[in-house]
């Protein structure tokens, strides 16, 4: 199966010269809009909005991308995470610039 490479902006946040980029297998497990969510690790599941990571959790989180491809905020204590995936995906786009990544979209 072909490998696609994405950022992991979390990893200069934290000033980590590692772990920068991921390679996954280019089969999402739930896909919707321009979020695509990958099983990494057999750990946790990564959130891409096309090759930056916004989101690493423990499940698939299907409301949060339906929110976020309706782009309406969730009422819940989910809008936090919302707020969070819309900053990281902009703090993600400086990282790719600063590195020289390609960014699709």
């Amino acid at each position: 199966m072909p490998k696609k490479k994405i950022l992991n902006p979390f990893a200069f946040k934290l000033e980590r010269k590692e772990r920068r980029f991921y390679e996954v297998e280019d089969k999402p497990v739930y896909e919707k809009g321009e979020y695509k969510t990958y099983r990494f690790d057999n750990k946790w599941y990564i959130t891409c909005r096309g090759n930056l990571i916004v989101t690493e959790t423990t499940d698939i989180p299907k409301d949060l991308i339906d929110h976020l491809v309706r782009g309406v905020e969730p009422e819940n204590y989910s809008k936090h995470h919302y707020r969070r995936i819309l900053e990281d995906y902009e703090y993600a786009k400086e990282c790719a610039k600063q590195v020289g990544f390609d960014v699709e979209m």
